[in-house]
């Protein structure tokens, strides 16, 4: 009787090593997938972030002192800084939320476990960001065909109003599939406990590899 009872649970630990095996070879996969999702939405905040930023300061500066020494204003100076920035809030969007630079109301967070952190920002995904970024890029797309209907007009030489409003939808779609990366590797996490809880600060963005070792 003690010898097939033995062979029974040898057999069912044995399954579930190779289940649990099974699952840690997915897990591996899938946060390599993810992993391709986060270099090209960080490399899209980087390149916004130099190319926008710099027009920003100059404009900017450029606008203070023709103010406090000359009477020369250029609208063209203000419609820089404006869309400048516009522009570059958006195309950050995705990028600022993989660094965890999101700005955050609760102050009991930081005393979490990292289990309750996963489970709060999978909640969060879930609950709030992603239907919030769903209807931010349906409504995006709305007004951007309605801005090309009209034939709104922008301020830069042959650009029209509706390639402007286009980053819209786009800005929420890269938080959209942030927030979706951050959300899976947190599933990850649970399953596997392994890791860290998503996202992390820059400090420790960086510290391990992406993929379960």
């Amino acid at each position: 009787m003690i010898g097939p009872a033995m062979t029974s649970v040898t057999a069912t630990c044995y399954r579930r090593s190779q289940m649990y095996k099974y699952w840690l070879e997915v897990a591996k996969t899938l946060l390599a997938l993810l992993t391709h999702f986060e270099r090209m939405i960080v490399w899209i905040g980087l390149v916004s972030g130099w190319a926008l930023l710099l027009p920003i300061i100059f404009s900017r500066f450029y606008d203070i002192v023709a103010r406090q020494y000359t009477d020369v204003q250029s609208n063209i100076v203000q419609y820089i800084e404006w869309d400048g920035f516009f522009l570059l809030i958006c195309l950050i969007f995705g990028f600022a939320y993989f660094r965890d630079a999101h700005a955050r109301i609760d102050i009991l967070r930081g005393r979490f476990s990292n289990y309750f952190k996963a489970w709060i920002e999978i909640i969060g995904i879930a609950v709030f960001v992603g239907p919030f970024c769903v209807i931010c890029v349906a409504y995006g797309i709305e007004h951007a065909q309605a801005a090309h209907r009209f034939d709104e007009k922008w301020w830069i030489p042959f650009a029209d109003g509706w390639v402007k409003k286009t980053i819209i939808p786009i800005g929420f779609s890269l938080l959209l599939i942030s927030s979706a990366v951050i959300l899976l590797r947190n599933v990850v996490f649970l399953i596997t406990g392994q890791g860290k809880p998503e996202p992390q600060p820059p400090e420790d963005a960086h510290t391990q590899d992406p993929a379960i070792s």
